[in-house]
Formats: C-alpha cells, structure tokens, sequence
C-alpha cells in the first residue's frame, strides 16, 4: 500500500498483472482515492468535481484513469478521421427552476473536472451541475445564480482548492453616467440550500473617461486578478486591497498569460515580451462599501526584461501561449456563423507524457494535436499528431 501511493494510474494497473496479492490490494478503494487526489494535485482538478465519500469502489479508478485514456483514444483515429466520443449528452439547461424552456449563453465556463459549469447571458451567471461522470444525471435548473454583477470573464480555485473564485464585469445601465466594474465573488458549489451562494470579496472600478478599453481576458488567481487595458497592464491583489499598474505600449495584442511571477505577453512583429510581476502596493480606501477606483492604483514605470523573437523555422511559437483551457465565448463548427477563431489562443495542458493543444482548423472546425514531451534533450524530430473532434454548434458535454 505504501508502495502504490508513488505510482500513477497506469503504474498501478501494471503491478496490479504481476501476482495475486497485488491483483487484490490494487482492488482497494483506498488506493484509488488517493491516486484520483494525486492526479487532481497533477492536473489542477478541482477536487469537489468528485464526492469520494458518495463514490463506488471502480468509480475512483475510472477517473484516475482517464488522462491515459483520453490520450490512447485520440491516437486509435487516423489523421484524416474525426475522434468521436464513446458517448455524449446534450443538456437542456434552464434558467429558472420552474421553467422547462433553455436559454440562451453568452459564454461559458468549464471547471477542470468537467462537473461544474458557468454560464452568462443578460448580466446573470449560473452555475449548474453536470455530473461527476456520464452515468450522474445532468441537473437541468441551476444551482445558484448570480444576478445584476455583469458578464463572466474568469474563474479561478480558491487558495484551500475546495471553493471557487468568480470574476464578472458591470457596464453601466444605458442613461446612466458611464462605468465599469470588476466583481470578485466567492462560491462553494459543495454547500446546498440557502447556505449555496455567492458571496462578494471585492470590486474595483475600471472606467476612465479617457480610455476605457479593456482588452483580452482576465486572469483571475486566488489572490489577484491581471488584465490589459489600452495603453497598460493592471494588477489588482483584491485579496490584500493593493494594486499596481504600468505602461504597455510596445505590447498591441491581448495575448498574454501571467504566471506567479511572469508575465508573458504577445507584441509587435509576433515578439513575446518577458515581464516580472511587481509588487503591488496598498491602496487608501475612504469608504470600504463603494468599489475601488483604477486611479487608485499606483503607476509604476515598469519595461520588459526580455522579448523573444519568432522563431526562423516554427510556426508554433510564439503564437501559443499557454492558457486555461475550458473557456469560450465562441461555439465552434465546420460553416458555423460563429466560428471565427482569429481572435483566440489555442488552449494547451499537459496530459501523462503528452501536450494536448486544442485550437481551430483551417476550415474553422476545431483541432486537436498531441506532442510528446521526451524525458531528455533529444535531436530527434518530434512528430505532432492531429485530429479533428466532431463538428457543433450547440454546447455538448462529452
């Protein structure tokens, strides 16, 4: 038992061939409790996506194992075949718990997991829960509901990993004096009833009358929220009440990914501009109700450290940045209206030994490629396999 919890998921189902008595331990819901909470640590899944308590015994197996076979699956597909799910649902989310009729999403959001999912549309967000796996049936009717805070932008695990972290943006109502403001608020999807909703820890107002522009999405972490404007890049530690801010100019795209204390960002001739995060400073609040304002937020003179130029012979970088996958304000499909996919970053994450990046096709479909990462420095060419999931254009849990 004490060996077991080194090995991954597929490790175990090797010892598991050897003898008897490992054949039985191999068998224990233990061990495969604790390999799932070690792939969930590996993949940054969020834990509450599976009620080990409420789980059977081959449950925690089936979702240890499902990395490696996520990635034997996509490989059985020749290049020019579409991977196709062993099975699929097509919920029919509703807005109101008395109400059997959909509604319409502006953008969604997925929990890496898989179970629990934000929607947006009409300055309300929902969250629903589609199941820890395909056999839990979907719960149609949300389970909370966030109204009048603005669109979704970003979620995010709390720093425990057992709760989640929402960022939605409020336009001013038409007639109104014109504003913007960034909500952070707070949700643990693990509490049921009234005591299930979400609950506010911060605000900043973003709205300039000169420059009111914000650009690309926001990264939302357990401590701060980072966004680009215009003309600069903000750091908001809403957790703390500080912030900073500094100049962008040589930056004129909105890709960019900000790491624990890196920034990478996307710029002029396809170059990747290398930042440190800096300290954020403390901000004077006068009255704790009303949200903070930008201007609050010091100016920093603050350059690059680096900027890394294309790569003569690769077409790969710098224009795939690493970014949080299960994300989109766009459906894709082959001849869908909606999708354009000139605007997105391919979204990239590591599964066993393999990157999978997911991205758009030529045809506007969607793609899927697997790069394996080798151990050791190689001169060897690395072949990168392709595949095209099918086409849709209506949200589909697979």
């Amino acid at each position: 038992m004490h060996i077991l919890r080194f090995l991954g998921p597929t490790d175990i189902i090797s010892m598991r061939k050897t003898c008897r008595m490992m054949h039985r331990i191999t068998k224990c819901r233990v061990v495969w409790l604790e390999a799932l909470e070690r792939v969930c640590e590996k993949y940054g899944i969020f834990k509450p996506t599976f009620p080990m308590e409420e789980m059977s015994i081959l449950e925690p197996e089936h979702a240890s194992t499902g990395p490696t076979r996520f990635v034997e699956g996509v490989k059985r597909y020749q290049p020019e075949e579409s991977v196709r799910p062993y099975l699929t649902r097509t919920p029919h989310l509703r807005r109101e718990r008395s109400s059997y009729d959909s509604f319409a999403h502006d953008a969604f959001q997925l929990v890496p997991g898989g179970r629990f999912l934000f929607t947006s549309a009409l300055d309300t967000v929902c969250l629903f829960d589609l199941g820890y796996n395909m056999n839990v049936p979907v719960k149609p009717s949300p389970l909370a509901v966030l109204d009048n805070f603005g669109e979704l932008r970003a979620i995010a695990p709390t720093k425990n990993r057992k709760k989640l972290l929402v960022a939605t943006l409020k336009w001013s109502l038409p007639g109104t004096p014109l504003s913007r403001i960034l909500y952070i608020h707070q949700i643990n999807p693990n509490r049921r009833g009234q005591d299930l909703t979400f609950h506010c820890k911060g605000s900043l107002e973003i709205h300039r009358a000169q420059d009111a522009t914000l650009m690309g999405d926001i990264h939302l972490t357990s401590t701060f929220a980072f966004f680009k404007r215009t003309q600069e890049f903000v750091l908001w530690d809403w957790a703390g009440n500080r912030g900073c801010r500094w100049p962008a100019t040589s930056v004129h795209y909105t890709q960019f990914h900000a790491f624990k204390d890196t920034l990478l960002a996307g710029g002029l001739n396809e170059h990747t501009y290398h930042y440190d995060l800096p300290a954020a400073t403390s901000i004077d609040v006068t009255d704790p109700a009303q949200p903070g304002h930008l201007d609050d937020l010091e100016s920093l003179t603050h350059e690059p450290k680096a900027s890394l130029p294309p790569p003569d012979e690769s077409p790969f970088l710098p224009r795939s940045l690493p970014v949080p996958g299960g994300y989109t304000t766009k459906f894709y499909g082959d001849n869908h209206p909606s999708s354009s996919f000139y605007q997105a970053l391919p979204s990239l994450f590591r599964c066993e030994d393999e990157l999978a990046i997911c991205t758009s096709s030529d045809q506007g479909g969607l793609l899927l490629s697997i790069l394996p990462v080798p151990s050791k420095a190689t001169l060897e060419e690395i072949t990168l396999e392709s595949r095209r999931p099918p086409s849709s254009s209506s949200l589909r849990v697979a």
